[in-house]
């Protein structure tokens, strides 16, 4: 519990500073209205489009030499062909998403290649500790070249002057000469890392410092060009934008970047103008990459067994079952983000005059409430997909279709009917990947995806406000329907957001409550023991020394013997019963080894049922190999079969010990 109540505090932590920084953008806006923030998306020239586009690639592309740096350095080359999907899919939701994300994909790829979850392990930390390197390399060379400005608002004088980049500086200056002079691991409680030599420490920082100039200067490009406003200032704010990222944890540091631009620049430029500027980077450098790499597992799906396709279906079918439900929950994530943005801002004014001739206006108000209620449960329902759940993905795919309903009827937004279209010609062939059955209610949402779900639902509301806040409020604004009344149909549908979301915590909170495991009882026993006996493995008969819980399929008919060893729940072999059991049996011990604090440990798994394991998250590790011997034929005379006697005999030995 005490773990548990650590991670959440993370999560809490992240949500309060998500706030503060909806507060501080509330601050510095307070004078400026959101039909000034469309004006300067309007302003951006296109070839300024063109330009951040391309440096997007480029910076994608240099985002995927962490990767190939690290492989080595735990002397584990890959091909590029395999390095540049991993890096391509892990770095675009990692990216929004966070982290964690980025490391559960890393391991869903790279295990399938060889790599152990203590190899991936190291090259995450790698890859984080190579970012930072170059976050301190840019940021000390600018804030000595170009000292900032600290606005009013924040007192922290040691950034106005060169101070901090000389302590940047002098961090950087100190690891080189200590992965240069530190030949021994260094060791972490249970874990060894190798401090990675000179020669690696300085390739990682090159591919650091290419990676925040090139994710800068999209920004850059997409700002207004003005005298005052030069590159390193911008690639010093760009610099403590991503520190604050880092530290809040809050995923794809949203409101986090937005609110240190608007503070630092807003002496320079109206704050309108920046943030118009962000929403277009975040466009670019964030949501069009995970909408292609979403594009990408779906094109996988339909193409993977056509004859012209071959070579790619080679590279992609080796992760692809492993991570389409993780990328397709993201995406889900993202669409219910989409349709609760759209319903907190006004509609197109021409567009709505095109509808008034088509639609009545009851339509246009129904559609607006319930693609707001689409999206929300979009949201909740992410979850449900990231845990392969069976009834999630009709669910999702009905939801994606009454948001592109609802999308052009409520104000003809036919760029949100697109997007919202092509995830839902990325989910049509997937449906295969989602085999679990069981109820959403009863899953155990982690914290940091309760956080992210809060914060995107603080943010529509806050844009909601904002866009709305020279309306007056009164109590008739809640029975106002017209057709220019974008105010009265964000608070209805605010509240239907909430209402629902609401509603789905409460039946969370009264879901039945899951005792501790005890001791099986008689009619229990009897069931296992009809299983054994129907059973065709020979581990089975394990189940009758009566030293072990159990834990029973829904029908009854499978079961999972295990032990407890401090807080290890382990498990000896695969479920026990018929094969269309297991998948949903392996779920439901790994959930509750989680309910109760637990680690999960199966011991002496099949080959076979290694993708479901994986599935649920768990790490693989080769203890040893299993001997078939045909004993019809086997001798222990003769000496090449002295080994296997004496062999034998050792094992007779320690058995009769034990």
């Amino acid at each position: 519990m005490k773990n548990k109540l650590l991670h959440s505090l993370g999560s809490i932590f992240g949500i309060l500073l998500f706030a503060a920084a909806l507060y501080a953008l509330h601050y510095e806006l307070k004078e400026y209205h959101y039909h000034d923030i469309s004006r300067q998306l309007k302003a951006i020239p296109v070839y300024h489009l063109l330009i951040a586009l391309l440096l997007t690639v480029l910076s994608y592309l240099v985002l995927i030499g962490y990767d190939s740096v690290a492989l080595h350095y735990v002397h584990h080359p890959l091909g590029y062909g395999k390095i540049a999907t991993a890096g391509f899919i892990g770095y675009a939701f990692s990216n929004s998403v966070g982290t964690p994300m980025h490391a559960a994909i890393r391991y869903r790829l790279y295990s399938a290649w060889g790599l152990s979850a203590i190899d991936v392990t190291k090259m995450v930390a790698f890859c984080g500790l190579s970012y930072w390197l170059g976050i301190f390399t840019i940021g000390g060379v600018v804030f000595l070249l170009e000292p900032l400005e600290i606005p009013a608002l924040i007192h922290l004088r040691l950034v106005s002057e060169p101070h901090l980049g000389i302590l940047f500086l002098v961090f950087i200056t100190g690891y080189l000469l200590f992965s240069a002079l530190k030949k021994k691991p260094l060791k972490i409680f249970r874990w060894e890392f190798s401090i990675p030599s000179l020669k690696f420490s300085l390739f990682s920082t090159v591919i650091a410092c290419l990676d925040v100039i090139l994710n800068g200067s999209v920004l850059y490009v997409l700002l207004p060009s003005i005298k005052t406003l030069s590159y390193p200032k911008i690639l010093g704010i760009f610099v403590l934008s991503q520190i604050a990222t880092l530290v809040s944890q809050v995923p794809g540091g949203l409101g986090i970047i937005e609110t240190v631009f608007i503070i630092f620049l807003s002496p320079t430029l109206p704050a309108s103008s920046i943030l118009g500027s962000l929403l277009v980077f975040r466009g670019i450098y964030y949501l069009l990459p995970i909408c292609f790499a979403t594009v990408l597992l779906g094109a996988h799906e339909l193409l993977q067994k056509k004859e012209t396709f071959r070579l790619f279906a080679r590279i992609f079918g080796q992760w692809a079952t492993e991570i389409i439900p993780t990328v397709l929950s993201i995406t889900s994530l993202v669409g219910g983000a989409i349709l609760l943005f759209s319903g907190a801002t006004p509609a197109i004014n021409i567009r709505m005059m095109w509808l008034r001739d088509l639609l009545p206006l009851p339509v246009m108000e129904i559609s607006h409430f319930f693609g707001s209620l689409v999206g929300v449960l979009l949201l909740l329902l992410s979850w449900g997909l990231r845990r392969r759940l069976n009834a999630a993905y009709p669910f999702a795919i009905a939801l994606l279709i009454a948001g592109i309903v609802f999308s052009l009827l409520k104000g003809f937004d036919y760029e949100e009917a697109i997007i919202l279209a092509i995830m839902l010609g990325a989910f049509l062939p997937s449906r295969r990947h989602f085999y679990r059955k069981t109820s959403l209610i009863n899953e155990p949402f982690t914290a940091r995806w309760i956080a992210t779900i809060i914060i995107v639902m603080l943010c529509s509301i806050w844009l909601g406000f904002f866009c709305h806040k020279h309306v007056a409020y009164s109590n008739e604004l809640w029975w106002h329907f017209s057709l220019s009344g974008d105010a009265p149909r964000f608070l209805r549908a605010t509240v239907g957001v909430v209402t629902v979301a609401l509603f789905f915590a409460v039946l969370k909170l009264l879901r039945p409550v899951f005792s501790k495991p005890s001791l099986p009882r008689a009619i229990d026993l009897e069931i296992v023991h009809a299983i054994v006996k129907s059973s065709k493995n020979t581990y089975a008969n394990f189940a009758l020394l009566g030293d072990k819980l159990f834990l029973l399929s829904e029908r009854r008919n499978a079961f999972i013997m295990y032990a407890i060893n401090g807080r290890s729940c382990v498990a000896l072999g695969d479920p026990v019963g018929p094969e269309e059991e297991m998948p949903e049996l392996i779920w439901k011990f790994r959930e509750m080894c989680d309910r109760h604090d637990g680690w999960t440990v199966l011991y002496e798994v099949a080959r076979r049922n290694l993708h479901i394991y994986i599935d649920v998250g768990l790490t693989l590790l080769k203890l040893g190999e299993e001997a078939l011997v045909p004993l019809t034929t086997f001798s222990l005379e003769g000496s090449r079969e002295r080994g296997y006697a004496t062999i034998i005999g050792l094992r007779k030995r320690v058995i009769h010990l034990s």
